[in-house]
């Protein structure tokens, strides 16, 4: 972890903190905003490491931090983290085994659900919606973003297809519970409406594919590898 300051100066920058924990390069990183200091971490190794980066303790540099927990359940790679906006112990994982992972750090360091979200493809990102405590939307690397509600995980309440190839990542609008966006291949942002969802189609239908489900209010041609929204100000479509 560097402190702003290491990125102004010419001085070559030093970490003033180092987590160790993982046996590979990580991707998903989560920060608690209900207790500070609190971080997760994902990895190639499968693992998922919980921090409190407020206990390195000393000033010196490079002090090294050890995490509180370690959580496994993944078989292969972790790919994004999120943290429940209602809980301090609540937060959910995704992997290239196409799976969602519910974890209470409370409880154990196994998950405490577990739901097949896409047996084709591996799940890249997910996001709960900080206004619906019960909403979590994840986004696959077949293009497809699927809406689950945590209290029947076992099939989505529905499915957009989004983008051509991966959807890479997904942010809710944090003043307005039926509206996000996602960020895909070929450089590509799109907000949503879920209001605009057609209630005569039945997304969790085995027949076949779901068609897509929301109109998109907006798209925009970008390098779009990852979304930042504002909380304090709606973003609109």
């Amino acid at each position: 972890m560097y402190p702003p300051s290491a990125f102004h100066g010419q001085q070559p920058w030093r970490p003033y903190l180092r987590l160790v924990g993982h046996s590979v390069q990580g991707y998903g990183l989560a920060w608690s905003a209900r207790k500070e200091g609190y971080l997760l971490s994902g990895s190639t190794d499968a693992r998922i490491c919980l921090w409190d980066t407020n206990s390195g303790g000393g000033t010196g540099i490079g002090n090294v931090v050890r995490p509180l927990q370690v959580f496994q359940g993944h078989p292969s790679a972790v790919t994004d983290l999120g943290l429940h906006s209602d809980s301090d112990e609540l937060f959910g994982s995704v992997g290239n085994d196409g799976q969602l992972l519910i974890w209470d750090y409370r409880a154990s360091t196994a998950p405490t659900q577990t739901v097949k979200v896409n047996d084709k493809s591996w799940v890249n990102c997910l996001a709960f919606e900080p206004l619906n405590k019960e909403l979590v939307a994840v986004g696959s690397g077949d293009g497809t973003l699927a809406l689950h509600d945590l209290r029947k995980l076992s099939q989505p309440l529905h499915k957009l297809l989004t983008h051509e190839g991966d959807v890479h990542h997904v942010e809710w609008d944090s003043n307005c519970a039926t509206k996000l966006a996602s960020s895909g291949d070929y450089n590509t942002v799109k907000v949503w409406d879920l209001t605009r969802i057609d209630t005569q189609e039945d997304a969790t239908s085995a027949s076949g594919p779901a068609p897509p489900l929301s109109r998109c209010l907006l798209m925009l041609s970008i390098q779009a590898w990852y979304l930042i929204f504002h909380g304090v100000r709606s973003w609109r479509g």
